[in-house]
């Protein structure tokens, strides 16, 4: 053999390939161990988006969209998921590459958007979340710009309180951008 390696001028390639192939092995395994303990931890609570995250992100990375579609899609179909919960798995649709689900989501997302829009205990925060993150996506500008009103005038009342903290003027600086129509002057007389 060692005779052989003299006269073989593609024993060094060779042997470079076998190692490439070897080193690729390692992190292979390494993932499908991964994936193992992601798949356990979203089995032992499949109704729980967070424990379904590793799963998802180690879909993400040995290219398995149609199973982290699969995941999301359970996730989807709940109808008591809130809020947050649907825009995050409309952002992880988007991050799959799936934007007609994407759009189910925050489709899903309006329509409990709908019920907060109706309560008028609804915080600046989510309005204004249901504005630029919800309504405006999907394209519905009369509901973007009632959340966003509806934001605007709750900052209205909180920045009448003279202790009304930075936080507090920073989302009434957003929920008032959100509003603004520089062709109307009544906008633009908030700012």
């Amino acid at each position: 053999c060692a005779r052989a390696s003299r006269t073989d001028p593609f024993t060094g390639a060779a042997q470079s390939l076998v190692d490439q192939i070897t080193a690729f092995k390692v992190p292979q395994t390494q993932a499908q161990t991964q994936l193992s303990q992601a798949l356990a931890q979203y089995k032992a609570n499949p109704g729980n988006l967070g424990a379904a995250m590793p799963l998802l992100q180690t879909f993400a990375t040995l290219g398995k969209t149609n199973e982290g579609v699969a995941v999301l899609d359970t996730f989807l179909t709940n109808t008591n998921a809130d809020l947050g919960t649907l825009l995050n798995i409309a952002n992880l649709y988007g991050q799959f590459g799936n934007q007609m689900r994407r759009i189910t989501a925050l489709g899903a997302a309006g329509k409990v958007g709908d019920r907060l829009l109706s309560n008028p205990a609804t915080d600046a925060s989510t309005l204004l979340m249901l504005a630029t993150s919800v309504y405006g996506p999907i394209g519905d500008q009369q509901r973007r710009l009632l959340a966003a009103n509806r934001a605007a005038d709750v900052c209205d009342r909180l920045l009448a309180n003279p202790a009304a903290d930075l936080n507090t003027i920073t989302l009434a600086a957003q929920a008032f951008n959100a509003v603004t129509d520089v062709n109307n002057p009544a906008h633009l007389a908030r700012l």
